[in-house]
């Protein structure tokens, strides 16, 4: 008993839960459906489906909707697997922005297709009815995106909550954009999704107070 215990206690201790885990969103692995993306690469049609560009971002790529007046390509999702089943997670959609103005890059997200929340850039968010994201450099990882700016346009992430895994350890979340009425300058650039456990990793006061009355208790019984 006294060593099971002593197992906890290092289990709880060398567990670490307070930064997030990024994921590039890619469309042959982990994003789909594959009817809503453009069947190349760097193929900026009017046709209301998500290209996917190159040479840029985080992970070297990046998905964008918005090419001409009006274009509004489908919801698509990016699934978190290896998660553990029925856990809650705290998750952000990665997103990047251009500066100055009129840019008002955006992109919507949720855990509920259908239901989603519309983030931009603080400096622009009242604009367009959105929430304000935040620079996604400001948060804490221990996967980070492999860059957060570039030229003139900046990454930022939304926060989207807590959802939680499913039965196999899966988490998906759902993105669109915003139909674009101003053409490129009004368009979604979605890079990925980060996320981390949503329960705060417990404080070693915290282990130590939960595990001296077990010890005392095991170590009574044992003598």
């Amino acid at each position: 008993m006294f060593c099971v215990i002593c197992a906890t206690i290092f289990a709880f201790g060398g567990t670490s839960h307070g930064a997030l885990l990024y994921v590039d969103a890619d469309k042959s692995t982990n994003t789909g459906p594959s009817s809503a993306f453009t069947g190349g690469t760097n193929d900026q049609a009017d046709d209301n489906l998500w290209s996917r560009r190159t040479g840029f971002a985080s992970g070297s790529s990046v998905y964008q909707s918005g090419d001409g007046n009006g274009e509004d390509s489908p919801e698509i999702s990016t699934t978190i697997t290896g998660l553990v089943p029925n856990t809650l997670y705290t998750a952000y959609v990665h997103f990047w922005d251009g500066s100055g103005d009129p840019p008002d890059w955006n992109v919507r997200g949720g855990f509920a297709s259908g239901s989603l929340t519309l983030f931009a850039n603080p400096a622009d968010a009242a604009d367009i009815g959105a929430q304000n994201a935040v620079l996604a450099s400001s948060l804490t990882y221990s996967t980070p995106p492999s860059v957060f700016a570039e030229a003139d346009r900046t990454m930022y992430a939304g926060l989207l909550g807590n959802g939680t895994s499913d039965a196999s350890g899966q988490l998906t979340i759902y993105v669109d954009d915003r139909p674009s009425t101003i053409g490129v300058n009004n368009r979604s650039w979605y890079d990925g999704v980060s996320y981390e456990w949503a329960v705060p990793e417990p404080s070693s006061l915290a282990i130590l107070l939960f595990a001296i009355p077990l010890l005392t208790a095991a170590r009574q019984r044992a003598s």
